[in-house]
């Protein structure tokens, strides 16, 4: 349980560093880790500009939960791309090769975030980080079988979340293809939300020998041949 006061002042420093006194939101907080105060300095009208609909739009409570922690927001993306895909990462000397693994970094994000907003939308990974993401639900062990027909994942009985891992690939098998939206595109969220009768883990692949991977593989798999049938739909 936390407790968060809004309030709002001017403020100029004392040594006349600024020219003059500035606007200051001030967020008072208290949580089970302890105070959490915030301060920010902006020059954003408390009643709006003129041409403003809503007049209350940079008041104190909705400048600092709409406006500056959505930017915080974006700077936690930025930080995911860094740390957990390492879109940083120069491999070699040459331009053209560092660019081509950046942009094999941010396509990964894509991927993981339509696995992240539809298929884990509602359970403990919804809000997780992609490391997060990655570490438990894709880093799978699986033991895969080869039979005339399919090509049979099994999962390890002791794996904790087997059933999140189910309901994932079940929300991405739903999302309608390319080939069969017959009468134009759909709404892929809508699709992804049905409710949909729990089951076991049962995952099949198209046939293919010698198709070893981490059982995680199939979320990626899936959630890309989804991704390149939204962006036909595009077009």
């Amino acid at each position: 349980m936390r407790t968060r006061v809004f309030a709002e002042f001017e403020y100029q420093t004392k040594t006349q560093t600024w020219s003059r006194a500035r606007r200051v939101i001030a967020k008072a907080e208290v949580t089970a880790q302890g105070d959490n105060p915030r301060f920010v300095v902006t020059n954003l009208p408390a009643r709006g500009f003129k041409e403003d609909p809503d007049k209350t739009r940079w008041a104190a409570q909705e400048l600092y939960e709409q406006f500056y922690c959505a930017r915080g927001e974006m700077e936690n993306v930025l930080k995911q791309q860094v740390l957990d895909l390492e879109a940083d990462r120069m491999s070699t000397h040459y331009l053209a090769s560092n660019q081509l693994r950046l942009w094999l970094a941010t396509f990964a994000y894509l991927l993981m975030e339509r696995v992240r907003a539809l298929g884990l939308y509602g359970s403990q990974l919804a809000q997780a980080t992609m490391g997060s993401v990655r570490l438990k639900l894709l880093k799978v062990a699986a033991q895969v079988r080869v039979s005339v027909r399919r090509v049979y994942v099994q999962l390890s009985s002791a794996y904790p979340l087997q059933e999140l891992f189910g309901l994932c690939h079940r929300r991405l098998m739903r999302l309608p293809l390319w080939s069969d939206q017959a009468e134009g595109p759909q709404p892929v969220e809508k699709a992804a939300r049905e409710k949909l009768p729990s089951a076991a883990v049962s995952i099949k692949t198209p046939e293919k020998r010698g198709f070893h991977f981490p059982g995680g593989c199939f979320l990626l798999w899936q959630a890309h041949h989804n991704f390149r049938a939204q962006e036909r739909s595009r077009f």
